[in-house]
């Protein structure tokens, strides 16, 4: 147990004793509000501005949306080819019980200094920043919402390192030559009130949702669309249709891991199939780019010296 978000040791104890909790009582509200992000204030939008200034730098003939093999969980990074990240979008992977997905010695670039950008706060697209320290020394961006308890201890962190800017409330998008980022306007799910990126790539765009759920992204995000981050792993992901492609063959990427969380589910994947996305890539196969890159495959820019982040789809 930790008496506070912030301890660094627990201490162990034993349970005597499980009552309901309603949420209206004054130690339940005292409760939600250690695991909230409500001291932390808002970043200013010239702070996300500055912190997400290499993404002015680059062209979109080069760059790509790499999609890597983190097991069941989350992990996209902007960067130009051969593989060096700008950008990443979650940085997740497997954990609870799940954890056995996650490859062993999986090791990331960071040595662009990139951002973290948070599409929301489940510790699926998170928790790569404990597996791999050297995360914890980036900006990291995400958006304010009701964390669990391990959401709440990594939040804390990640503040006390100065390294966490929670999205302006009153920001509801931000654009760069290489990338849009859009703020949902849900309330009643961390799926619903996330972030969402858009990435500009040679012939178009490519769609990286998190989990969130197809019908809340407005329809002018999604009209150019040559690649798409399967929402929620390819499970469900409300009742919408997945957006179109602007033209045939464009790739799909289901990120999870083997064996998962039933991730992709047939039905899903169906739906996807049906609206244009017939080119499936499947991440437990290893790390993808999209559009696609030749030749296959295609080593990191340090050849694997400092990551082994080569593009084997």
């Amino acid at each position: 147990m930790f008496n506070t978000p912030e301890a660094i040791d627990g201490e162990s104890v034993s349970i005597g004793d499980i009552e309901y909790l309603d949420g209206r009582s004054r130690l339940a509200r005292k409760i939600s509000k250690l695991v909230s992000l409500d001291e932390i204030e808002d970043a200013t939008e010239s702070q996300i501005m500055e912190t997400l200034s290499p993404l002015h730098m680059e062209t979109c003939a080069d760059t790509r949306v790499c999609v890597f093999n983190v097991g069941q969980g989350n992990c996209v990074a902007i960067a130009s080819i051969p593989t060096f990240p700008h950008l990443y979008f979650d940085f997740g992977g497997g954990c609870y019980g799940n954890s056995s997905t996650y490859p062993t010695g999986l090791r990331f670039c960071f040595s662009n200094n990139p951002p973290i950008v948070l599409s929301h706060w489940d510790k699926d697209h998170w928790v790569s920043g404990r597996k791999h320290p050297q995360a914890m020394s980036m900006k990291w961006i995400a958006p304010r919402q009701i964390l669990g308890f391990w959401d709440r201890k990594f939040a804390s962190d990640l503040h006390n390192r100065e390294n966490l800017l929670i999205w302006p409330s009153s920001l509801p998008s931000i654009s760069f030559p290489l990338v849009i980022l859009l703020k949902l306007s849900g309330t009643n799910h961390r799926h619903n009130s996330g972030l969402v990126l858009i990435a500009s790539v040679s012939g178009g765009d490519v769609l990286c949702p998190g989990d969130a759920p197809y019908s809340l992204i407005p329809r002018a995000a999604s009209t150019n669309l040559v690649g798409l981050v399967a929402s929620h792993h390819g499970g469900k992901c409300g009742r919408g249709n997945p957006p179109t492609p602007s033209a045939g063959g464009c790739r799909v990427v289901y990120s999870f891991g083997v064996p998962g969380y039933g991730h992709p589910s047939p039905r899903s994947v169906a739906k996807h199939h049906r609206v244009g996305w017939t080119q499936r890539i499947d991440t437990p196969n290893g790390h993808a780019a999209v559009p696609s890159v030749n030749p296959l495959p295609m080593p990191p820019a340090c050849g694997g010296y400092c990551c082994n982040l080569t593009l084997q789809q």
